[in-house]
């Protein structure tokens, strides 16, 4: 976990498509309910104390903000499973199940009843096909007709993984605590050559 950390704060963060901030942009303007649903974890994380709150925030270096979305208010999911210690949580239009041990579609179905909000339908879009299971399950449940999208690009990215570059940020992590992102990695590669 610890490690984990150091990457995510060291590490940057990139879109899977620039396209994506406009496309929100767009819905939101057009006055459709949109909010994020991540598997990401809440509290703290490793060398990150809030990890909510590092997450609404590298978001919103790329003009992604949620807040807006179909409640104001922060909820904490203290009836769904923990996860040390901490618990699934919405917070600034953004859904955190906490890691794995509540599904997205749990976590979704909780956060419709806390708000009393019934859609008449949800479009759900996510790279993992128990994800789009799980929000289906509950959404028949809960008699909501939802659209599933199977999002597949971030899969493409790793197609394209320089494996050998991958094998020495993780050396490099192991032992200075510090991540080269790949850019910092091929200059010191030139530097030494």
């Amino acid at each position: 976990m610890g490690l984990k950390s150091i990457v995510w704060l060291q590490g940057g963060f990139e879109l899977t498509e620039e396209r994506i901030p406009t496309v929100i942009q767009d819905l939101q303007v057009r006055k459709i309910p949109t909010l994020a649903l991540t598997a990401l974890g809440t509290g703290k994380y490793g060398k990150i104390d809030d990890f909510v709150a590092y997450r609404i925030n590298q978001l919103s270096q790329f003009q992604m903000d949620f807040s807006q979305a179909v409640s104001q208010k922060e909820i904490v999911f203290d009836h769904l499973k923990p996860v040390r210690g901490s618990y699934p949580e919405y917070r600034k239009g953004i859904l955190f199940t906490n890691w794995f041990e509540n599904s997205k579609g749990v976590v979704l179905a909780a956060f419709l009843e806390k708000i009393g909000r019934r859609p008449q339908k949800i479009i759900f879009f996510d790279d993992s096909m128990r994800n789009l299971l799980s929000v289906e399950k509950e959404m028949k449940k809960a008699g909501i007709p939802v659209e599933l999208i199977h999002y597949q690009a971030e899969r493409l990215m790793y197609d394209t993984l320089d494996k050998g570059v991958a094998g020495q940020q993780i050396t490099h992590l192991l032992r200075h605590r510090k991540w080269l992102d790949d850019e910092v990695l091929r200059q010191m590669q030139e530097t030494k050559s």
